[in-house]
């Protein structure tokens, strides 16, 4: 039975998700904001939505990642830095 809770505890997790924003170095140095949108629910788009609301007078993306995990099937985040 506890397998039963374990995979239905994965499968929960799978699908749960937001996009957040949150304050990161970018890979120079300069400050930015590392965006997830992960969650079978969630796409690049959402991570779009976020940066520009982070980010209101628009934004670069220094990289993006979309790595897949038995754990996490659906992970996608992007790095991101402010226009001035």
């Amino acid at each position: 039975m506890a397998w039963k809770r374990t995979a239905f505890l994965l499968a929960a997790a799978s699908l749960a998700g937001c996009a957040s924003a949150q304050r990161a170095s970018l890979p120079d140095g300069r400050p930015g904001y590392k965006v997830s949108c992960s969650g079978i629910q969630h796409t690049l788009a959402d991570c779009d939505a976020k940066a520009a609301k982070v980010c209101p007078t628009g934004y670069d993306i220094a990289s993006k990642d979309l790595t897949t995990t038995v754990l996490n099937p659906f992970q996608r985040s992007m790095l991101v830095s402010c226009r001035m």
